[in-house]
Parts: C-alpha cells; structure tokens; sequence
C-alpha cells in the first residue's frame, strides 16, 4: 500500500494543495508582471486595430477626392423596369467612338442603379455607355435576357465634372 501512494504525489492537483497547506492556506499569488504584460498586450492590440480603420476610412476619402478632382467622371444610372429574375452576367461600359474602352468595366448588380467610372482627362470625343452579356465559355440560353440600347454623349469631356448616362434594359429584343 505504501508504494501506492508514492505516484499520487506526483500530481500537479496535490502538489498544489500540499502548497497551499506549506503556505497557510494562502493560495498561489499571480505574478503582477504577467498582470502588465497581459494588459500592454491587449491595450496594443486594440491600439492597432482602432488606428488601422480610421488609416483606411481616411484615406479612402482622400483617394475619391483626388480621383475626382484630376479625372472625368461618368456616373451610369441602369433603370431595369421589370422585376425578373436574370441568370446571365452583364458589365456596364464606357467606350469611346472607336469602340475601346476608357475605363473599367463593372459587373451589374440586380438592386443596384449607380455605377461610377473615372477617366483621366480632359478628353474630346464621343463616349458611349453600354449594358452587354458578359460572354463565356458554352453558356446556356437565358429566358430572361436584358437588350439595353446604348447611350451617346460627344463634347469636350473636362476633369472634375460629372457625366450622366441612362441606361433603360428590357427583356425583349429590338426589332431590327
């Protein structure tokens, strides 16, 4: 029985409480250096966390400011009358008079009614807002497809000044 006993003492549950038997019942008093580090750490993290939003709050603002004020701005209003669902994607587009593109194309968003494009400028020319199927691979045939006609607007295009289209899709091919 004696030898029995022996691996009991072993565990950190009765280490502890002979400890605490040694000590005057007093249990184990934490470190108050841990208590700072513990609590420098976490004031740091949120230090972090709290000056990183406000970095990238402020200087998304920043950036549109100077986007505008340097470049052409073509705002696309797609006014979609008709609540169906569509199982195609579509890009909205501003092109030029010969068909390229001067900015980036945006996916279209069902819901969504505003899209913001920005050239560099000042530019002279015609540009064309258009709503078109975003073609790719053997895609199956949509019952519900949007046919949009596109939008002219020809001029002197200056920096910071605003262009509006409108774009009006329907669900029923043009006639040609």
């Amino acid at each position: 029985m004696k030898h029995r006993a022996f691996p009991l003492l072993n565990l950190p549950s009765l280490r502890l409480y002979f400890y605490i038997m040694k000590n005057n019942n007093q249990p184990l008093k934490k470190n108050t250096t841990m208590k700072t580090t513990k609590f420098f750490s976490t004031l740091s993290i949120f230090m972090i966390f709290a000056l990183a939003t406000l970095a990238t709050t402020t200087s998304n603002d920043k950036r549109t400011d100077m986007i505008s004020a340097s470049s052409i701005r073509y705002h696309v209003n797609v006014m979609v009358t008709v609540d169906k669902p569509l199982c195609n994607i579509y890009l909205i587009k501003i092109l030029d008079g010969n068909g390229t593109m001067v900015a980036p194309a945006k996916a279209y968003t069902p819901g969504v009614t505003g899209y913001d494009f920005y050239e560099h400028g000042p530019a002279t020319g015609t540009r064309i807002a258009v709503l078109v199927k975003y073609q790719y691979g053997d895609h199956f045939e949509c019952p519900n497809e949007l046919f949009t006609p596109p939008v002219f607007l020809s001029g002197l295009f200056k920096n910071a000044q605003t262009y509006r289209f409108d774009l009006y899709p329907t669900f029923t091919s043009p006639k040609p």
